[in-house]
């Protein structure tokens, strides 16, 4: 009985099937197509300045000091959001998070229950989050800030 390579039984057809589906690099499936950080940060810009002209329409004082003034309150709300985007995609908060979960886990009964029972109790952490804001938040908000202190300098 010869067990080899045996044309006629169509094993070598099913071999080269199964290497194809085990080590042929499978096609990507398309990306969604993202919006470019550049045409997020025009937005952000363009709601920035319509934001602060129409506050300092409604302001007293001179125009242009107010106008400023509100634009760099913008550009400082700006940063701070995508600062703390920023930190939580770093993972600071990971270690934090990890034991908020480990702590509800043992302290909950049912919970305990089930660790009991199951011998076993592993927390999960969690991946990396990818927030698509983090950079033109902070592009605008520089951007802005930038010209407000520009602005500033000039008057």
């Amino acid at each position: 009985m010869d067990i080899g390579w045996n044309a006629q039984n169509g094993n070598l057809e099913n071999i080269k099937a199964n290497y194809q589906e085990q080590y042929e690099p499978r096609p990507k499936p398309e990306a969604k197509e993202r919006t470019p950080i550049l045409r997020k940060v025009n937005k952000l810009l363009c709601l920035s300045v319509a934001a602060a002209y129409i506050g300092s329409l409604f302001s007293q004082g001179a125009l242009w000091t107010v106008f400023t003034t509100y634009l760099f309150f913008i550009a400082i709300w700006l940063l701070m959001i995508g600062g703390a985007l920023l930190v939580l995609e770093g993972g600071m908060f990971d270690g934090m998070m990890y034991s908020f979960r480990h702590f509800k886990k043992h302290t909950s009964k049912q919970e305990a229950y089930i660790s009991r029972q199951t011998k076993e109790w592993r927390p999960s952490r969690t991946g990396r989050h990818k927030f698509s804001l983090t950079y033109p938040f902070l592009f605008s908000g520089g951007a802005l800030f930038l010209f407000t202190v520009a602005a500033s300098l000039a008057q």
